[in-house]
């Protein structure tokens, strides 16, 4: 008998090439089988009708900021951003720092229903304050010691390096901070997780002197294969397009090295260029939210008491999977990315996601799947017409079932 089974939905799996209407059976908290019919009487102890439905491997957000109390408005509730809106793998960007680790191995990791990774920040404060304080973002704050040694203490946990590539710090510090953080993923042999974009407003002195455009070229020279940009449709200054719309020169060249991009939809992500990048096949290869309280109304007023930010996005994975079709990309070609290619690309084959195969851990996304007309608006004033929309139903995490009721979703306009 087993514990759970899911009836007639259309399961897609990128990692076997699975792809129709089948049942998936849960038992003790893995796949037991997926077959066109699994028999009903007796067969479970709960089943699930999701004809007409989704069922994907768990959703996995490559960006996600769940520090909360610690990182003040970059710090949200797991569930909220994981369970409760059907996303089962959680990758925490930068929040967390090795002094800051233990903390969020046992307050996070633990004690959420989540699984959950990191990218470190390098510099020791990590993301404490809510990245309100520059001066924590120095290169005599990066502990390359320290760092390696919560690799080595938390390796079920740590997954890589986060590093901002800002105009300030690059002219006042050269590249001082970027070099130590290279050390770093070397040394354990993890990708680097790259954000493009200020992070500060930054002054016209520093812009002068040292203009946007010159950032991707001074990190570059730094970055391997593997590593990973966020915010490919960021409209700010320096970004991955030139003035006249097209892809840079440069962003061609680090693909063509090998590296990767994360959506980091948040609120960088521009619809008029997330069109022209996909007219141009420069698409993201994964699907990172970077859900805060920045970009989306907490329900806490705690974490964004003053209600600083831009609202008109509806940032979330599965929202990113709504855009991403919106703008022009099949179902088929999205699903990979918040699936299959981000369990490659920021994970490690023995993490347990990423997969329906049987014998797997049960992690499973299963979303509504609706025709209609909807409106989806970015942060910049532009929008585009959806006529297809998946909306989390619920989430099945290592056999327990978990129904979708986030605060954090934002309805979408319904034309």
């Amino acid at each position: 008998m087993h514990d759970l089974v899911l009836h007639g939905g259309r399961v897609i799996d990128p990692a076997s090439g699975l792809d129709g209407i089948h049942d998936v059976a849960v038992k003790d908290g893995r796949i037991a089988a997926i077959a066109p019919h699994i028999a009903r009487n007796g067969a479970a102890a709960v089943t699930r009708d999701v004809s007409g439905k989704l069922v994907l491997p768990g959703l996995i957000d490559t960006h996600a900021h769940v520090f909360r109390y610690m990182t003040a408005a970059l710090g949200l509730d797991a569930d909220w951003v994981g369970i409760q809106s059907g996303v089962t793998t959680l990758v925490e960007q930068g929040g967390v720092s090795a002094a800051t680790l233990p903390g969020y191995a046992e307050y996070v990791v633990k004690a959420k229903a989540n699984r959950v990774f990191a990218f470190l920040a390098p510099y020791v404060a990590g993301g404490v304050g809510g990245f309100l304080y520059p001066d924590q973002f120095t290169p005599d704050t990066i502990d390359i010691d320290l760092t390696l040694r919560a690799f080595e203490q938390h390796g079920d946990i740590a997954r890589g390096m986060k590093f901002w590539a800002e105009q300030a710090s690059l002219l006042k510090f050269g590249t001082a901070a970027i070099e130590k953080t290279v050390r770093i993923a070397n040394e354990v042999q993890a990708p680097m997780y790259v954000h493009l974009g200020e992070l500060w407003k930054t002054p016209d002195a520093v812009k002068a002197a040292f203009p946007a455009d010159r950032v991707l070229e001074t990190v570059l020279p730094f970055l391997r294969p593997g590593d990973i940009f966020a915010h490919p449709y960021t409209a700010q200054a320096g970004g991955y397009f030139d003035a006249g719309g097209k892809v840079r020169a440069l962003v061609r060249e680090a693909r063509a090295m090998g590296m990767h991009f994360d959506l980091g939809y948040g609120t960088a992500t521009s619809i008029e260029l997330m069109q022209r990048g996909i007219d141009q096949d420069f698409v993201p290869d994964t699907l990172g939210a970077d859900l805060h309280a920045y970009n989306t109304q907490a329900p806490d007023p705690g974490i964004n008491p003053r209600n600083i930010g831009r609202f008109q996005a509806t940032p979330g994975v599965v929202n990113g999977m709504n855009l991403l079709m919106a703008c022009g990309l099949p179902l088929e070609r999205v699903v990979p990315m918040a699936t299959a290619s981000a369990a490659r690309l920021f994970l490690r084959p023995g993490d347990g996601a990423g997969s329906l195969a049987v014998g797997a851990l049960a992690d499973i996304s299963v979303l509504d799947d609706q025709r209609g007309k909807w409106r989806m608006r970015d942060n910049s004033g532009g929008s585009v017409v959806a006529e297809r929309l998946l909306r989390a139903s619920f989430c099945v995490r290592a056999g327990q079932l978990h129904e979708a009721c986030s605060p954090l979703t934002q309805p979408i306009e319904a034309l």
